[in-house]
């Protein structure tokens, strides 16, 4: 079987023609991982699908999304709220320090 990196007469190709063998061997050789990885992970989620907790995973699973996302939105919601809080707060306390004198 012959190099395909070589001419026919034995010495090493050249130019844009080479560029091209290397493009091509890598992107066949990232396709070849990419199929790999999916079969990967088809494999790994027909295991998981046979598993008999399955309904008990997808319900924790939704919990811990939904916890999550409560805890996302109160954290965005509370860099807003707490700024004005916090100014307010010290705006109260000088008002205060400043009836005490």
């Amino acid at each position: 079987m012959s190099d395909p990196a070589q001419n026919p007469d034995g010495g090493p190709l050249s130019g844009p023609l080479t560029a091209l063998s290397e493009v091509g061997l890598l992107a066949l050789g990232l396709a070849d991982l990419a199929i790999d990885q999916l079969r990967q992970i088809t494999n790994h989620g027909q295991q998981n699908a046979q598993r008999s907790d399955l309904p008990h995973l997808l319900t924790d699973g939704m919990k811990e999304l939904h916890a999550r996302g409560e805890l996302a939105a109160r954290r965005v919601a509370q860099d807003s709220h707490n700024h004005l809080d916090l100014i307010a707060r010290k705006a109260a306390a000088r008002r205060s320090a400043a009836c005490d004198e």
